[in-house]
């Protein structure tokens, strides 16, 4: 399997060389073959028929050839992502409201940056790095295949980041806690635990891991939603939405509320850019009991 994934991956690779509208245009070459791409598209057309009730089934066709033009476009650019300098980014997103940022590195706390899979989440981390204020810590969920894990793991760090996995990120959160640090959720992802959080999501019943908002609360640090759009190909606009200076006075589903009706309407303003190939009403026991022992404790200030 390995030599197979070796075989592919170097061409990928070298690929990830070419400049980046040579990559768009690799992407508008497949999508010649739409009505041939099967990836997931009944898991998207249930997706998204469940999450938009109101649109008609012309509209929903139309939402899915815009996903996955831009499912390409991202996949391309994080192959781009393998070869490129940490600068890229930069060049990519436009990121707004910094000075909040700065403010809370200027005080020396540490804060906690909520996002979904919009737009090109991989590019977010480096960008946000790139502003000097704050060491980004990304969360990541190692993947089955050692050597795909380990060449996203290499990415990931060559992009600046430094990278919790998912099994790590109490205990390194709470060691680094007076470290200067923004640490990155992604937390549109399904939770396997029947202590997660229940509410309606996308006009759906629907679980959110309480991750961010049980660590948030427990070292106090500021809670940010970053919100994404892609007003046009190639290029994003990143601003981060302060939710809560002070998380220790507020509950655990106070705070899971904040960030998850922040997605909730960054997802309506652009359904097409999230990932909505994602089985995200599907629930698979994985992580209980990740957060029992942390929620038991009172909030550790960070200062």
């Amino acid at each position: 399997m390995n030599r197979f994934l070796w075989l592919i991956g170097l061409p990928l690779y070298l690929i990830s060389f070419l400049p980046v509208r040579a990559l768009y245009a690799l992407s508008d070459f497949i999508m010649l073959f739409y009505p041939l791409i099967r990836y997931r598209k009944q898991v998207v057309r249930v997706n998204f028929r469940n999450s938009f009730p109101e649109k008609t089934p012309a509209e929903i066709d139309r939402l899915m050839r815009k996903f996955y033009r831009n499912m390409l476009d991202v996949t391309f650019e994080i192959l781009k992502m393998f070869s490129s300098r940490p600068d890229w980014a930069d060049t990519m997103i436009t990121m707004e409201n910094t000075e909040t940022f700065r403010r809370y590195a200027l005080k020396g706390r540490s804060i906690i940056v909520v996002l979904g899979h919009l737009g090109n989440w991989e590019l977010a981390g480096t960008r946000i790095n790139n502003l000097g204020y704050h060491q980004v810590y990304a969360i990541y969920h190692p993947l089955t295949n050692k050597l795909i894990n380990r060449w996203f793991k290499n990415m990931r760090e060559r992009q600046g980041m430094m990278l919790y996995s998912m099994q790590e990120a109490v205990s390194g959160m709470v060691r680094n806690r007076h470290k200067l640090i923004a640490t990155g959720f992604i937390a549109d992802q399904v939770p396997l635990s029947p202590r997660d959080y229940a509410t309606t999501f996308l006009n759906q019943p629907t679980l959110v891991f309480r991750g961010p908002a049980v660590l948030s609360r427990k070292l106090n640090q500021p809670l940010f939603y970053l919100h994404i759009s892609r007003p046009r190909r190639g290029h994003y606009v990143m601003r981060p939405e302060l939710l809560c200076d002070d998380p220790a006075r507020h509950d655990v589903s106070e705070l899971t509320e904040m960030h998850l009706r922040k997605l909730e309407a960054n997802i309506r303003q652009q359904p097409e850019i999230w990932l909505w190939t994602h089985r995200r009403w599907k629930r698979r026991p994985k992580w209980q009991g990740l957060m029992k022992d942390v929620e038991k404790n009172k909030p550790v200030s960070s200062q």
